[in-house]
């Protein structure tokens, strides 16, 4: 939306490349919405993070995909026959 239409100053008139249509008021509640989903996005990555560092620490002391410490790093016990 053009930010000057609404003041009455907008000197492109018709050939202003935003839109006339849009109600006094929409560019602030456009930039509003979009800030929050910005704030909403950064607080998702922040908490995958912070699960993502509790499994982390959790997947390093119980093992690997569901093998035990010592077969997740690379130690194989051989079978007795």
């Amino acid at each position: 939306p053009c930010a000057f239409v609404g003041h009455g100053v907008c000197r492109n008139g018709a050939n202003c490349q935003f839109c006339h249509l849009c109600e006094p008021g929409e560019k602030k509640r456009r930039r509003k919405e979009w800030l929050e989903t910005k704030r909403q996005a950064r607080r998702h990555v922040e908490v995958g993070m912070m699960v993502s560092k509790k499994r982390g620490s959790a997947m390093f002391h119980s093992g690997f995909a569901g093998f035990p410490p010592d077969q997740a790093m690379g130690v194989h016990h051989q079978s007795q026959v």
